[in-house]
C-alpha cells in the first residue's frame, strides 16, 4: 500500500511572511534558523507543524521537503519547527531531464529563484514534480507551495493532472485551518486508503497519559495526535493502519 506523498514547502508556507494573526491561529512561535551560513528569521503556528508531524507519524502520508532551503531544511529549521527529518524530494541544484543543472549556486531562496524563472519560463520545482508524476502515476501527490496561487500557470497545469492536488497558501499567514482541512479531504478520501482487513480500531485524541499509552499498546485504540479538529477520521485498521 502506497501512502500518499505530501511535498512541502518553507517559506509563505510553513513560515509566515506576515505578523501573527491570531484570526487564523491563537498560537504563533519565531526563531531563526540558518541557511547557506545566514540566519533566517522564521515564523510558524505550532498547531500546522503538529498536525503535518501527525500524518507522518501515523502512516497517513509520506511529508517530503521541496523547497529552496534545500538539505539545510533538515538542520537547524527542523529542530526549531519541531519536525522529523524529511527526505529532500528535490533542489535547485538537481539535473533536469536532459541531464543540464537545473540551477546553480546555494540552495537558499537568497540566490536560488522559486518562482519560475521570468526569462526562460522554466521553474526548478515543476521538473522534480513531473519526474514524481512520470515515475509513479497513481500515486496521490499533494504539492504544498504559496506559488500555486489559483490561475497560475503552474496551478492551471497541476489542477490538470489527475494524481496531482495542488495546495497554494496565502504566503503573509501560510497553511491555515481551511488548507489542512483541504488535504485532510486528500488523504481520507485517497484510493490507497481503503481497507478491507476488517480489524479496524477507534482512533483517540488528546495528549496520552500513562493509562492511555497502555491500552493503546493493547491494541484498544490508535493514538492520533494531540490536535483535535472537526472531520478527523475515527477509526484506522490495526493490521494495514489505513
Amino acid at each position: 500500500m502506497t501512502r500518499p506523498l505530501l511535498l512541502l514547502d518553507v517559506d509563505g508556507v510553513l513560515n509566515a511572511l506576515g505578523q501573527p494573526n491570531p484570526s487564523v491561529w491563537p498560537e504563533w512561535e519565531s526563531g531563526w534558523a540558518t541557511a547557506d551560513g545566514s540566519s533566517w528569521p522564521i515564523l510558524f503556528a505550532p498547531a500546522v507543524i503538529e498536525r503535518l508531524a501527525s500524518w507522518q507519524r501515523e502512516g497517513r502520508v509520506e511529508v517530503q521537503w521541496l523547497t529552496t532551503w534545500g538539505h539545510d531544511a533538515n538542520g537547524e529549521l527542523r529542530g526549531l519547527l519541531g519536525l522529523p527529518e524529511l527526505y529532500v524530494a528535490g533542489t535547485y541544484q538537481d539535473e533536469d531531464d536532459e541531464g543540464a543543472a537545473a540551477g546553480a549556486g546555494a540552495s537558499h531562496a537568497a540566490v536560488a529563484p522559486s518562482a519560475p524563472d521570468p526569462l526562460s519560463g522554466r521553474w526548478w520545482k515543476y521538473d522534480v514534480v513531473r519526474r514524481l508524476l512520470a515515475a509513479q502515476p497513481e500515486r496521490l501527490l499533494i504539492w504544498v507551495d504559496d506559488e500555486l496561487q489559483p490561475g497560475s500557470a503552474f496551478r492551471v497545469w497541476a489542477d490538470q493532472q489527475p494524481s496531482l492536488r495542488a495546495v497554494g497558501p496565502d504566503p503573509e499567514v501560510g497553511l491555515t485551518p481551511d488548507d489542512l482541512a483541504g488535504i485532510e479531504s486528500s488523504l481520507t478520501a485517497a484510493p490507497d486508503r481503503r481497507c478491507h482487513c476488517g480489524r479496524l480500531v477507534p482512533i483517540a485524541y488528546g495528549y496520552p497519559g500513562h493509562e492511555m499509552r497502555e491500552a493503546a499498546e493493547r491494541g484498544e485504540f490508535v493514538l492520533g495526535g494531540c490536535v483535535v479538529f472537526d472531520g478527523q477520521p475515527t477509526a484506522r485498521c490495526a493490521a494495514c493502519g489505513a
